[in-house]
């Protein structure tokens, strides 16, 4: 049995992704991703009934779950809330390998035809990442992740953050 058949659904993302650059996240993508891994098109349609848009709200789920794993391994006994909330943003843009997937998924629910889709999607799951995610990628912080400048507009957003919240 190989990877594919194991697990068709990690395998259509994985296989996605790389089609997201040039085709975005589409069912051009979708489509290619297919006939990359020769999942039966039922059997993709039946994990993914949105095609690439459920592709998306998939890998950014995972994206969030690569970030609760790191927080979990973190000592975060003596952290302050605020450096706990910048701790899990930072984590998060840290654990987005392809910045460019994420730039085209923020595009993609960004549209008003998927918006509401994906607050059920994303939003319902971990309500609290939410707002911090949408706060990122409105000021497309992904872009800075690993640079001071980041850190610093992030540890300064935080502090407005908590007066106004």
């Amino acid at each position: 049995m190989t990877d594919t058949e194991a697990d068709p659904a990690t395998a259509l993302l994985d296989a996605t992704v790389m089609h997201v650059p040039f085709d975005g996240w589409s069912e051009t993508a979708f489509k290619a991703a297919i006939e990359d891994t020769g999942v039966d098109p039922t059997v993709a349609r039946g994990l993914y009934p949105r095609g690439a848009i459920d592709l998306a709200a998939a890998f950014h789920r995972k994206g969030d779950d690569l970030m609760i794993a790191a927080y979990g391994k973190e000592d975060t006994d003596t952290l302050r809330f605020r450096e706990k909330v910048a701790l899990m943003v930072r984590l998060r843009l840290e654990a987005v390998e392809d910045k460019e997937a994420v730039r085209r998924g923020a595009t993609l629910f960004a549209l008003p035809m998927h918006a509401a889709g994906q607050q059920i999607d994303l939003g319902h799951r971990r309500p609290h990442l939410d707002r911090a995610r949408g706060y990122v990628a409105g000021h497309q912080l992904v872009h800075e992740a690993g640079n001071a400048l980041g850190r610093v507009f992030l540890d300064r957003a935080l502090l407005a953050w908590r007066r106004f919240a």
